[in-house]
C-alpha cells in the first residue's frame, strides 16, 4: 500500500511565523550581548553574565532583561517545531477515513486522497473535512 502525506497549510504558516519570530529574537539578543563581550578573554562567562544583567527598554518605563528575550525566542522555536510536527498526517492509500461535508455536516467513510468529491447526501461538490 502507498502512503500519502497530508499537510495543513495553516499549521505550516503558523510554524514558519513562530520560527521566524524565534530566530529573529534570539539573533537580536545575541547581537546585543555580542557587542559588549567581543573583547573579553572568558567569552562564555561574560556572555552568560551579560545575558542575565543586560536590560532592554521597549517603551519608556517598560524594560526587561535579555534572558527573557532569549527564553521567548527558544519557546517560539519549540512551539514552531511542535506545530510543524503535528500539522501533518500520514494516510495509507486504500484506507478509509471518516470525512464530513461542510454543508450538511453528515459523515461518511471514503478514500483520503480524493480532494473534490460529491457529498452522497446533499450532492454538493465539496472538499470533505477529515474528522478521524
Amino acid at each position: 500500500m502507498r502512503k500519502i502525506l497530508r499537510k495543513s497549510r495553516y499549521g505550516y504558516a503558523l510554524g514558519v511565523v513562530l520560527f521566524l519570530i524565534g530566530i529573529s529574537v534570539i539573533i537580536y539578543a545575541f547581537w546585543r550581548v555580542w557587542l559588549e563581550t567581543g573583547s573579553f578573554n572568558e567569552f562564555l562567562t561574560a556572555f552568560w553574565g551579560l545575558l542575565w544583567t543586560e536590560e532592554i527598554d521597549l517603551v519608556t518605563g517598560i524594560s526587561f532583561k535579555l534572558i527573557f528575550l532569549f527564553i521567548l525566542g527558544m519557546t517560539a522555536l519549540i512551539f514552531s517545531a511542535l506545530t510543524l510536527a503535528f500539522s501533518r498526517k500520514w494516510f495509507i492509500a486504500g484506507e478509509k477515513v471518516l470525512v464530513e461535508c461542510p454543508f450538511c455536516k453528515k459523515r461518511w467513510r471514503t478514500d483520503p486522497q480524493k480532494a473534490l468529491v460529491h457529498c452522497p447526501y446533499c450532492r454538493q461538490l465539496i472538499h470533505p473535512r477529515i474528522v478521524e
